[in-house]
């Protein structure tokens, strides 16, 4: 890419904003959904065999199953013969590409094995029980288990799985609401090799955990319940039981309490047992202020989340000054608190406390720091009242940053991405490789500053008022990119949007 700025293309006569006949009724039957993402695949370098052969297996899946002679007499017999370790990699490509095969007999006689079981009742909606029932005759040979939003089957049902597998690792059961206590105590008794659980959207309650932590407190490493039926009463009952067994957690690495009823005397309690986390999400919380006795255990601090929480700019300053390592940080929707509740990411309140002075002293605070590469402000409406402060954060930490989100800034215009260009050949181009611009002002005078990115792979810019010349010069001049977001981009026609790249 030259230093110079894009080339412009020729505009087609569409107004920025204007209705266009593709917005018609009529026009918008065949469109299957109202989210509108043009992709292109984007191949660096040549592609390992195995991956050339699953993409072309994927692809071919359906006329596979369209006719028995060959699924029955050939396919299913090569898919046998694979390794299991390559199975689970086969299963989720076909979960993405086409979810609505996996029927629950197909699944259960031809990918259940290997591993590593990932499973959902997402996959076309078919999976029953006798799927998940068939797990525990895969015994040793399973070190990790996801089953995801099985909202049917029964805590004892859950129970006798795992019990069967006592080689298990990693235990995934985000959204299986029926799941509680008879699941969290044969965990604790038959897998002694757990390092990570996701109970998030199950119906265990705290005291519940218990058991489990005594016996994998040396080795579990990833906790993550987000169960917004907790409140500080129920979890005052763990916290005692914690207490009294004098117990630290030195592995746990990773803990998820978001969109709990959770308040500073939980959640530091439980945090003071916890010397070397270095994720923590504790975002649509009730927490205000974090002791500091926790904040002097943030050295190691890698991933931060406080989206939509009551936590003051002046006590964040003061946590991220302890928090070196952060690469992640996460606060979109500051002051917008409501336990459970995201309604603060897509409208804008009054109560929300991220100013522009408070993002000043967010990049002070956050400057030279080599470790950070991610960035959430989404949400945070107040932003961009002065045009300083944002044009200040975006120089001295966006153009670092791998990923940006500053959806919901409604406030944000082109010319705050200025920082993103630099007219300094010897200035390397902004690392950025996700940018998100959802719902700002922006228009086609950003692309200038965007298509300086040159590492630039996802690009959201949905209900913004880009046009197809805006767009186009930044792909010239972002070879990488293949996902753009264009829902609700007026300028650009309704067929249009999800062909793009094909436009181009």
């Amino acid at each position: 890419m030259s230093s110079g700025r894009p080339a412009k293309r020729r505009r087609r006569e569409v107004g920025i904003g204007a209705p266009s006949e593709a917005d018609s009724p009529v026009n918008q039957i065949n469109a299957p959904s109202s989210t509108a993402y043009a992709t292109r695949r984007i191949v660096v370098g040549v592609l390992p065999l195995t991956s050339m052969c699953l993409s072309v297996f994927v692809r071919n899946f359906a006329q596979f199953l369209s006719d028995p002679n060959i699924w029955e007499g050939r396919t299913k017999h090569q898919v046998q013969a694979l390794p299991d370790s390559t199975i689970p990699r086969l299963l989720r490509e076909l979960a993405s590409t086409c979810p609505s095969l996996l029927a629950s007999e197909l699944v259960r006689d031809s990918f259940l094995r290997g591993p590593a079981i990932i499973l959902s009742s997402d996959f076309g909606g078919t999976l029953n029980k006798s799927v998940v029932a068939a797990i525990p005759s895969l015994g040793h040979s399973v070190h990790s288990l996801s089953l995801t939003y099985f909202e049917k089957i029964e805590d004892v049902g859950f129970a006798k799985v795992v019990s069967a597998l006592p080689a298990l690792q990693s235990l995934n059961l985000r959204g299986c609401i029926r799941v509680g206590q008879k699941t969290v105590e044969a965990v604790a008794r038959q897998c002694p090799s757990l390092t990570s659980i996701n109970l998030s959207y199950t119906s265990v309650l705290p005291l519940t955990l218990l058991p489990l932590l005594r016996a994998r407190r040396e080795t579990l490493k990833v906790m993550k319940t987000a169960i917004p039926t907790w409140t500080d009463a129920s979890f005052a009952k763990l916290l005692d039981g914690l207490r009294g067994g004098g117990l630290t957690f030195l592995a746990l690495e990773t803990v998820k309490l978001r969109q709990t009823a959770l308040s500073d005397v939980s959640l530091n309690g439980f945090l003071a047992f916890c010397p070397n986390v270095r994720r923590l999400d504790i975002s649509f919380t009730r927490v205000r202020r974090l002791s500091d006795e926790v904040i002097e255990q943030f050295d190691k601090l890698e991933k931060l989340t406080l989206t939509s929480t009551n936590v003051a700019s002046q006590h964040l300053c003061y946590v991220l000054l302890h928090a070196p390592r952060l690469s992640t940080l996460n606060i979109g929707a500051l002051g917008g608190q409501g336990q459970g509740q995201q309604k603060a990411l897509i409208i804008g309140s009054t109560a929300l406390t991220l100013t522009d002075d408070a993002l000043s002293d967010i990049s002070d605070t956050l400057a030279d720091r080599p470790h950070l590469t991610s960035v959430n402000l989404v949400g945070n409406s107040k932003l961009g009242q002065r045009r300083g402060p944002i044009t200040k954060f975006i120089q001295n930490i966006g153009r670092g940053l791998r990923n940006l989100n500053l959806t919901g800034l409604s406030l944000l215009r082109s010319g705050d991405l200025s920082p993103l260009l630099s007219e300094d050949p010897s200035v390397a181009p902004p690392a950025l490789q996700v940018l998100s611009l959802n719902r700002t002002g922006v228009n086609d005078e950003a692309a200038q500053y965007i298509a300086s990115c040159e590492s630039l792979q996802v690009l959201e810019v949905s209900t913004t008022r880009f046009s197809e010349e805006g767009l186009f010069s930044i792909i010239d001049n972002c070879p990488l990119l293949s996902k753009i977001d264009l829902t609700s981009c007026r300028s650009i026609g309704v067929a249009a949007r999800r062909q793009f790249f094909e436009v181009h």
